[in-house]
């Protein structure tokens, strides 16, 4: 197809009270930026219950196609798991939703490519064996060593998938900006999808959960690939991943980088792309010639005993054939709280060391 790109539109900087404003000053900001959600949350004294050792979801082939996909892909991330002696897990309370039509657009894998493995190693993290990847595109099956291992560059042709195309956000995510609780606090979601943009096979894993006493954030470990890296960055072939919460605490795209949605432009404008080209990094995932971020961290804040609800969303965004992916791992609760007013640990992406 025609990938002529156009103009990149001036995108107005709908987020920059999150990480700029005060929380108790949001309302005195400038009227073009988009006001916290909620004033001060008070926070509680009482002890942090989150676990400090929580359960494997069982072996490396319980991926295999005889396990019910959503539950395949919701254990590869802790959910749900039967806890031993002196173990947690991170019991779901709605259950978890997987949406996506197509079987070969996600893969529970002990590997992906040559060099991407499961990363937590010490207690306190999820020590699951696997890897949840999702895809914009179709992956190949899994290996003898229950690996992923594309063809190098495939990533740029990896066809259309089954997944939706067009149409609205997979509720509850929309691009309108607003912190009603309904609406994106971030106003992140605005810029990928302005201008009449639509998501192209779209996929999402969602799941609600209820916080521990004492616990006020949640951490996720991720790693985002793309093949619009670098001819189509920037460009309105934008592909993202959204993180959406809904909690009292914030709701919204939580998935942010430096106050922008999770793209391969705000990558690369964030200076966060780190494997590009012919790093061995890249080797055996088909973005070979590409980008990928490395492992990020995400904080996401949280009340202690609310019900959270977690979607994670990745679509293409302007075309339906230059693939992204992400790798995901590590769910786990965080004692400790963030924030978007800079007191404190920043809710939103980073990037892990040496990663």
């Amino acid at each position: 197809m025609d990938r002529t790109v156009p103009t990149p539109p001036a995108w107005r900087p709908l987020r920059v009270a999150l990480v700029t404003c005060s929380v108790a000053a949001a309302l005195a900001c400038a009227d073009d930026l988009v006001e916290p959600q909620g004033g001060p949350v008070a926070m509680s004294v009482e002890e942090c219950e989150a676990p400090t050792r929580y359960a494997a979801c069982g072996p490396a082939d319980a991926s295999s196609s005889e396990a019910p996909g959503v539950e395949q892909a919701s254990r590869a991330l802790g959910l749900g798991c039967e806890p031993g002696p002196d173990e947690s897990s991170l019991p779901e309370v709605g259950g978890a939703g997987l949406l996506a039509v197509d079987p070969d657009s996600w893969r529970v894998a002990e590997r992906f490519g040559s060099w991407w493995t499961p990363r937590a190693t010490s207690e306190g993290h999820n020590l699951d064996a696997r890897l949840l990847l999702l895809s914009t595109g179709r992956l190949p099956a899994l290996d003898v060593d229950a690996a992923v291992v594309a063809a190098p560059g495939s990533a740029l042709d990896q066809g259309e998938t089954h997944n939706p195309d067009g149409g609205p956000l997979f509720a509850p995510l929309t691009s309108e900006p607003g912190c009603d609780g309904a609406l994106d606090c971030s106003g992140s979601l605005a810029e990928p999808f302005a201008h009449g943009a639509e998501p192209h096979d779209a996929l999402a894993l969602s799941t609600a959960l209820e916080v521990p006493p004492g616990t006020h954030g949640l951490r996720l470990d991720l790693a985002y690939f793309s093949a619009e890296y670098p001819e189509f960055t920037p460009s309105a072939f934008n592909d993202v991943l959204a993180v959406w919460s809904t909690s009292e605490a914030f709701t919204g795209n939580v998935a942010l980088v430096e106050g922008r949605a999770l793209t391969a432009s705000s990558l690369s404008a964030a200076g966060w792309m780190r494997h590009r080209g012919d790093d061995p990094a890249l080797a055996g995932t088909g973005f070979e010639g590409h980008g990928g971020s490395g492992w990020l961290e995400l904080r996401v804040p949280v009340v202690p005993g609310e019900r959270v609800e977690l979607t994670i969303y990745l679509a293409d965004v302007g075309d339906d054939s230059v693939a992204s992916a992400v790798l995901l791992d590590d769910l786990r609760w965080d004692c400790e709280p963030c924030s978007f007013d800079g007191e404190g640990p920043a809710c939103g992406l980073a990037p892990r060391p040496n990663a």
